[in-house]
């Protein structure tokens, strides 16, 4: 009993704060046993049984609880399999199930990453084009935010957008506002490169603006970053946009009536 949820949770009221409350309870539990064991046999069973069932009652955040079934019906589930997973099944079985759903959650949820296509508002503020119908943009380069990591989970998403912009042959350059990119594996670095090269092939490519240097140690550790082209990795996009105008047929810039940037 001194290694039981219940033990736990009378461990953590009465103000304990390392493991060592455990051996603690553990040794006074094996004095008991050892010299008070007669005397034990005489405390009243209903009596002990109503102390445990106090103590696991404790246990239970009802405030936690109201929170979750207010703000997430996903969390819901999850409390409600691991809750009834006790009741009907081995306590392990109850976890791992929770846990497992939980994952799955996530995992879904990181794998459909939110892709964003910015323009110019008429406060000279890069927002999101569905926000406003007056946002102007360039007819050359698509300037888009990720909000999500790219790694092998998210990759149908993020690769079926850019097929479909590549196929569209509307623009030549594409920037990436990659703040929100959080995490790059092996497979997300690997397309990148092949789709980098693509579209540098087509006479455009793609672009990197203040992308963090935490989700760059793949991108830099397997060659990728020399392979996509140093110079196509911006800290901020005003640089990114300097550079790539350059770029740019200036027989469309002429004619273009966006000018959305200053270099227009």
């Amino acid at each position: 009993g001194s290694g039981s949820f219940t033990r736990s949770g009378v461990n953590y009221q009465a103000g304990a704060k390392t493991p060592m409350s455990a051996i603690f309870a553990a040794i006074f539990l094996m004095i008991v046993l050892l010299l008070f064991s007669n005397y034990a046999a005489y405390l009243p069973k209903p009596a002990m049984g109503g102390i445990i069932l106090l103590v696991g009652y404790n246990l239970i955040d009802f405030h936690h609880i109201k929170q979750v079934v207010k703000t997430s019906g996903r969390e819901i589930i999850v409390l409600s399999t691991t809750l009834f997973g006790t009741l009907f099944f081995e306590l392990e079985t109850a976890l791992f199930s929770g846990i497992a759903l939980s994952l799955f959650f996530y995992l879904e949820k990181t794998a459909k990453p939110n892709i964003a296509e910015l323009g110019m508002s008429k406060n000279h503020r890069f927002i999101n084009v569905i926000r406003d119908s007056s946002i102007k943009v360039c007819p050359q380069l698509k300037i888009v935010r990720i909000d999500g990591s790219i790694y092998f989970g998210a990759l149908e998403v993020v690769s079926d957008y850019f097929n479909n912009l590549y196929e569209k042959e509307e623009v030549k350059h594409v920037l990436i506002i990659a703040k929100g990119i959080n995490f790059i594996d092996l497979a997300g670095a690997t397309w990148l490169s092949h789709e980098t090269y693509k579209w540098q092939k087509r006479g455009g490519g793609i672009y990197f603006a203040g992308l963090k240097i935490v989700s760059q140690q793949i991108l830099k550790k397997g060659g990728f970053r020399e392979e996509i082209g140093e110079e196509n990795f911006y800290e901020d996009k005003l640089t990114a946009i300097d550079e790539i105008y350059k770029k740019l047929d200036k027989n469309i810039c002429k004619d273009c009536e966006a000018k959305i940037f200053h270099e227009c």
